[in-house]
């Protein structure tokens, strides 16, 4: 059996540079916020099982919403998602605590 992995591949790529680039500040990673110019709903429901893996294999944590905004779900790289990316949190703050 041969699974296709290109639409798990562009969500997960995307997912991840973005919360890379905006590091340690959260973001909004939904379909549209990735790719406002889709609106191809069997990739759209695609990504959101791409987020759900990501968070279940602690690449990323959701940030808890407000109350002043309960819908905007935001997420961030956890410390295993900066190591698979080849880098790490934890060493950075043992560099400025020495």
């Amino acid at each position: 059996m041969e699974i296709d992995f290109s639409t798990f591949n562009k969500s997960a790529k995307a997912i991840l540079e973005r919360l890379a680039l905006t590091f340690p500040t959260s973001q909004a990673i939904g379909y549209k916020d990735l790719f406002p110019e889709t609106t191809n709903n069997k990739v759209h429901d695609g990504h959101k099982s791409v987020i759900a893996f990501l968070e279940h294999e602690k690449l990323i944590a959701r940030f808890p919403s407000t109350n002043a905004a309960p819908n905007n779900t935001t997420y961030f790289l956890t410390e295993l998602g900066l190591t698979k990316l080849g880098t790490s949190a934890m060493y950075e703050i043992n560099g400025i605590l020495e």
